[in-house]
């Protein structure tokens, strides 16, 4: 409303200061009057006539009429809602509401079951029982009730009559080879395992590992362990002596050399009972890199040979020829040959991939491993076999995904879709045991602090140019209901006086003159009755005629006169000019204006060459 005000008088300051600016003065005879049919798809219609329909909006179907030369919606079809949500629109050629596909029911024992209802409970899996649900004419089991595990496994399940979930029957005494051990006594001691000796007691029926008993460990690694009866930690016999390749070598003996590791000999010498490495050769480095070393019986250190080939564990390989594969590196087996002297990744041996990230690799004679797959997945504690439902949710605004166990993973599989919000001002309350929402919707609105009830009446305005906008309380939302049609103004040059707890605004007209035997300004005649049509801006339009509303800075309002009151059509939007110093001209009959630059340099005096726009 203000832009329009703010418009108003600023062309009617422009008038009264336009000075030695020259105003041409438009008749009606130069006004040309437009086409109003329209062209759609190649084909003409007569305004006000039928184009097209569709597409179907979720709702119903909107009905396109050519309306002054455009295409625009002009009324909807309502179409009908599907009979439940599980329902599958089918559309048909030539018709926009579709049918519905609804799923069937299920049969069970003789009894029928409608789609998504519950069916039966059971039996129990040694894990959970599964619950069954009639979906799309199928039993399927859609969720699970988790059930207490065995507290240790010589505990019993107990079938309850009415109960799906065992209660467990647990002994609390222990048999070990033929005798009876009450709860908490010792069972039996050992056997060592290398670092200490295990104990063992009656837990719960259950034999169990309750505590160790520390060993001495091994002097050196050559020592043997000797069992006396009834202990369980052994004494241990350590020679100082050392046998390689079947001979014995006393304590602090020379053993062997090498072999060669590319830098230096290793010396080994027998030190309480174990040979080690006491002692290093230094031998000499390989002139380049290509040299071959060259072991000669009885000595240690190469001799070189610079001629070619390749040596790979003191062993000589010729120019080209296979030397090892491997290892794995993730994806392949790199093959190594000898290349100009060097040992050198020839080619690649592709392997098989891992079927799912929990694979673990086996790695036997071959260089590719063989895949160990698990098909358990454990989750919380609790183990579930490949193809297990695991759980559901959280709610994600829109459904609850239901996960299981696929090969080890836990994967998204499924969802379960949930109510969506009745209008955006429900709050979803969750229950425990539920994934989807319960809907609280407040019917109740608030509006400068007051509230107000379902269907109450909150505000008027403000004023669009044509209508007043009536605002009333609807499902906890301030929704605009209706208009108040407000008179026109007398002139257009009219000054818009509002009016404090008023919507509508008084017209201040000033000392204007109005012509009122000015034939340019009489109504056109019409054979329809008066009461169908609409006046505005000292003009009279018929049924069906398009009114073109004030320009308010960014466009124009599209009415069209219905049963005697302008009904909002649609806006159109003008171009804002390129130089924010540019006089805007109109033409009547157009909305958007067209913009002159204002060259200050210019000699020539502006002219005005169009006609003043008519509001």
């Amino acid at each position: 409303m203000m832009n329009t005000l703010n418009f108003i008088t600023a062309f009617v300051i422009s008038i009264i200061f336009v000075g030695n600016v020259e105003i041409v003065n438009c008749s009606p005879k130069d006004s040309v009057v437009p086409n109003t049919g329209c062209y759609h798809q190649g084909t003409y219609y007569n305004n006000q006539k039928y184009v097209y329909t569709g597409p179907f909006n979720g709702n119903g179907c909107t009905l396109y009429y050519c309306i002054n030369g455009k295409v625009v919606p002009y009324k909807s079809i309502p179409c009908d809602p599907p009979p439940n949500a599980y329902c599958e629109p089918i559309f048909h050629k030539g018709e926009c509401c579709p049918t519905y596909d609804c799923p069937r029911d299920c049969i069970y024992d003789g009894v029928a079951y409608a789609n998504g209802v519950y069916i039966y409970t059971g039996p129990f899996n040694g894990k959970y029982c599964p619950v069954y649900f009639c979906i799309d004419g199928e039993i399927k089991h859609s969720k699970s009730i988790p059930c207490d595990p065995k507290p240790h496994p010589n505990c019993v399940g107990i079938h309850i009559e009415g109960e799906c979930c065992p209660k467990w029957d647990c002994p609390s005494d222990c048999v070990y080879d033929d005798v009876t051990y009450a709860n908490g006594d010792y069972v039996y001691t050992g056997p060592f395992n290398g670092k200490y000796c295990p104990v063992y007691y009656c837990i719960d029926g259950e034999i169990v590992y309750s505590k160790s008993i520390p060993c001495d460990p091994k002097p050196h690694p050559n020592c043997v362990g000797i069992h006396i009866e009834g202990e369980c930690c052994p004494k241990w016999d350590c020679t100082s002596d050392c046998v390689y390749n079947g001979v014995t070598y006393a304590d602090e003996d020379y053993v062997y050399t090498g072999p060669f590791n590319g830098k230096y000999c290793p010396v080994y010498h027998c030190v309480d009972g174990e040979i080690i490495h006491y002692k290093s050769i230094p031998c000499e480095p390989a002139p380049y890199k290509d040299c071959v070393g060259i072991h000669i019986e009885g000595e240690c250190c190469p001799k070189w040979d610079c001629s070619g080939g390749c040596t790979y564990d003191g062993v000589t390989y010729a120019e080209g020829q296979y030397i090892y594969t491997g290892p794995f590196n993730g994806k392949y087996c790199p093959v190594y040959h000898c290349v100009d002297g060097q040992i050198t990744h020839y080619q690649s041996i592709p392997c098989d991939p891992a079927p799912h990230p929990n694979c673990e690799p086996i790695y036997e004679e071959t260089c590719c491993p063989t895949w160990d797959c698990p098909s358990d997945c454990v989750y919380n504690g609790v183990t579930y076999a490949n193809g297990d439902y695991v759980y559901t949710g959280p709610f994600n605004g829109k459904y609850c995904p239901e996960y299981f166990c696929d090969y080890g993973e836990i994967v998204h599989f499924q969802s379960t879709h949930c109510d969506l919000a009745p209008h955006p001002n429900c709050v979803g309350i969750f229950i425990k045991g539920e994934c989807c929402p319960k809907w609280d919707c407040p019917s109740d609105c608030v509006y400068n602090g007051v509230t107000y009830s379902d269907g109450d009446y909150v505000y008027t305005g403000p004023f669009n140019g044509i209508t007043c906008p009536i605002y009333y309380c609807i499902k906890g939302a301030i929704t605009y209901y209706q208009s108040t049609y407000c008179p026109p103004p007398p002139h257009p040059q009219c000054i818009a006086i509002m009016i404090k707890g008023q919507c509508c605004p008084k017209w201040d007209c000033g000392k204007l003159i109005i012509d009122e035997k000015d034939s340019s300004d009489e109504p056109e005649r019409s054979n329809e009755p008066d009461e169908k049509k609409c006046r505005y801006n000292n003009k009279v339009y018929n049924e069906g005629d398009t009114i073109l509303g004030p320009f308010d800075g960014r466009g124009c309002t599209m009415y069209e006169c219905h049963d005697g009151k302008p009904i909002t059509l649609d806006f159109e939007i003008c171009e804002p000019p390129s130089n924010p110093d540019s006089k805007a001209t109109f033409t009547e009959g157009e909305c958007c204006p067209k913009y002159d630059s204002d060259d200050p340099d210019d000699g020539n005096k502006p002219k005005i060459e169009k006609c003043v726009p008519v509001y």
